[in-house]
């Protein structure tokens, strides 16, 4: 793996990206506070579709808003999900007379974010769904209690619901649609080596005489490695196998039967030469029809959602019939679908030079009005009665040096996370320390108002943080009260469609699985004044009923077990 980038460092780098990426195409705009970007020239009359996740993916998923394909994007930090207020600010500037999608992948911070979201518009009264799309069958379905992990496949779901929307179907139609195509892809991935992330140290790495199949695209570990390695033939009859073979117990997804029209999707993860990837598809072409007896009707291969520079591959085979048969368009209007031209960074911008733009004209700098309404509102309800006040110069003395320990603590978190998630732990906890302590330095503690403190850790962590991890540490409203503070911070809706509250679910465990199974006992002990403490010894010495428990949830769960995860 190459460690050498042009950007040694990750600060900055997205929102610098963006800036890029839409001058391409002068419909396009940015918020840029938001990392949104959508469509200047979106019709409200039509269905939005949105999409986004972690950068690093690109062009998944700036590279596809535009005409027929999404009307705006939202990006996170290098593989972080976007956080809650993001999104919603992306379906505030595409507004719809039909109705908005949010079309996701199969990732615990993308699940809990975009599902907050999700929540939140359809409170306010707007028409909003969700799609969550796992498409990796190295993920058993024994393997992982969230399902599969979402690869490449999700651009196939995209284009054809683009399409759709873009030809005017209904809320109900294109929703339809993007599930029942969602649920015909079977997707791997295979690796030379793993990606190196801008201005980190810790990176987990393939050896030279090893392949691996079944990594994921933030340097998951994989579900084999192969040494030596297998020649590109038997690579391809590998990764078809885990894809096709319907007598796999743990991997027979989707069902192929013959005569069925099949879209294949081969997406580079960002280190792969165009040569070897013109290659790649011949021999998968070959085999596809040698030893499948399948000829895809459609084939898109190339960048398509990438892993920064990792020198690997994912293919996805979908099963075109079979969605058509379980919604309302025939596969003649879906394969029109994938064929309309979408006018977006991905595809070609050459005929829209012509009518190029002042760059200050594309990017939007104001707040959106729901950033400043949400404000408002936790000014407002801030009551007295509830808060805490502590002696100021304590508050922050306790305050800074917490702070202090968790930036000192980053290089240990992030190597932690490396091995069991995707690496992104120690960043995000500093970014928090980092903006609170700017805060401390605008004097949000000199009132020694505790409510205060946290309805500023609430923004910065609504604002500036994704992830699971930024899902799962906001603290509590201060109206609520802090006896509600255990189940509060417990009840987010991890989704997979099932409106399930995974974090409180007894045995399972994520990022912050020392959080107590018992959120009772916490909440009892929060009336005795002693919730501090029990949260403080829980994170610190985990559930002594629940002894060497590893991670199940987050990027956790789409690990598989084995090559040194014990």
């Amino acid at each position: 793996m190459s460690k050498r980038h042009l950007f040694d460092s990750p600060d900055g780098l997205v929102n610098k990206a963006l800036r890029g990426i839409i001058s391409y195409n002068p419909f396009l705009a940015l918020d840029e506070a938001n990392r949104v970007v959508f469509d200047t020239k979106f019709d409200k009359s039509k269905v939005s579709v949105i999409s986004g996740g972690g950068s690093g993916h690109e062009p998944a998923w700036s590279g596809y808003v535009g005409t027929n394909l999404l009307s705006a994007s939202v990006a996170g930090d290098i593989f972080a999900s976007p956080s809650t207020r993001q999104i919603l600010s992306a379906i505030d500037q595409v507004p719809s007379d039909k109705g908005t999608i949010l079309v996701i992948t199969n990732y615990t911070g993308d699940c809990l974010h975009f599902g907050l979201a999700n929540e939140k518009a359809r409170a306010r009264g707007h028409d909003c769904r969700m799609i969550i799309c796992g498409d990796d069958v190295s993920v058993g379905k024994r393997g992982s209690l969230v399902g599969r992990r979402g690869l490449a496949g999700q651009l196939g779901v995209l284009k054809v619901m683009g399409g759709a929307a873009g030809a005017g179907g209904s809320l109900d139609e294109v929703y339809d649609l993007g599930v029942a195509f969602s649920q015909q892809i079977v997707s791997i991935a295979a690796s030379l080596d793993h990606c190196h992330v801008p201005g980190r140290t810790e990176h987990g790495a393939l050896l030279a005489d090893e392949v691996e199949i079944g990594t994921g695209p933030h340097n998951e570990p994989g579900y084999q490695k192969l040494s030596p390695p297998p020649s590109p033939e038997e690579l391809v009859r590998k990764v078809l196998t885990y894809c096709l073979d319907e007598s796999d117990p743990e991997r027979g997804y989707v069902h192929f039967a013959p005569g069925d029209e099949t879209f294949l999707l081969v997406s580079n993860f960002g280190g792969m030469s165009h040569l070897e990837m013109g290659a790649l598809v011949d021999e998968l072409l070959d085999q596809l029809a040698a030893e499948w007896r399948m000829e895809p009707v459609r084939v898109f291969a190339g960048f398509l959602e990438t892993s920064l520079n990792a020198p690997a591959f994912s293919v996805s085979v979908i099963n075109v019939s079979a969605a058509a048969g379980n919604c309302s368009y025939s596969v003649e209007q879906i394969r029109g679908f994938a064929d309309a031209h979408t006018g977006t960074y991905w595809e070609s911008m050459t005929g829209l030079q012509s009518q190029r733009r002042k760059r200050g004209e594309q990017i939007v700098t104001a707040p959106s009005q729901a950033d400043e309404e949400a404000k408002s509102r936790r000014a407002a309800a801030l009551d007295e009665a509830q808060d805490v006040k502590v002696e100021p110069a304590r508050l922050e003395a306790m305050l800074r040096t917490a702070c202090e320990a968790l930036v000192a603590s980053e290089p240990d978190l992030t190597r932690w996370d490396t091995v069991m998630g995707d690496g992104d732990c120690g960043e995000t906890v500093k970014t928090v320390a980092v903006s609170l302590l700017a805060a401390l330095d605008a004097g949000v503690a000199r009132s020694g108002s505790v409510g205060r403190v946290l309805a500023e850790l609430e923004d910065i962590v609504e604002s500036k943080i994704g992830g699971t991890l930024g899902g799962e540490i906001r603290p509590v409203p201060p109206t609520q009260g802090w006896e509600a503070a255990p189940s509060w911070t417990l009840s987010f809706p991890l989704t997979k469609g099932k409106g399930r509250r995974e974090l409180s679910r007894q045995g399972v465990e994520g990022c912050c699985g020392a959080v107590p199974s018992r959120p009772k006992g916490m909440k009892a002990a929060a009336g005795q004044g002693d919730l501090c403490r029990s949260r403080v010894w829980r994170r610190a010495q985990g559930d002594p009923a629940r002894p060497g428990r590893v991670g199940s949830e987050g990027h956790c769960g789409g690990a598989p077990r084995g090559d040194g995860l014990d």
